[in-house]
């Protein structure tokens, strides 16, 4: 498993926990690798409820524009948000229940 910079180690571990929680994968590792389609065999759904999780985890909004493949593009995301200045307690727009556009 690929390691990130002390900080965002934490928000690795995070991350992976979120996903572990929301979509066990007993017989598959999950890696910063692992794709979310190919690997992990997420769905729409499974993706969306995801991104809500960690929205709500981590108090922030990842926008529909940011390419998430592979888990580590989940990671790298969140942790750029959470390190950047003014990121504490950031929270913006929710969607519903994950139908439709995310805004």
């Amino acid at each position: 498993m690929v390691a990130f910079p002390s900080a965002a180690a934490s928000v690795q571990q995070r991350v992976l926990r979120v996903i572990r929680q929301r979509k066990p994968q007993a017989h598959r590792p999950l890696r910063l690798t692992s794709d979310l389609e190919q690997d992990l065999h997420f769905d729409q759904v499974d993706t969306v409820d995801v991104i809500l999780a960690l929205e709500h985890r981590f108090q922030l909004t990842i926008p529909d524009e940011v390419p998430l493949r592979v888990v580590g593009d989940l990671v790298r995301y969140i942790a750029a948000q959470v390190s950047a200045p003014g990121a504490v307690g950031r929270a913006t727009g929710r969607r519903a229940a994950g139908f439709g556009p995310r805004s």
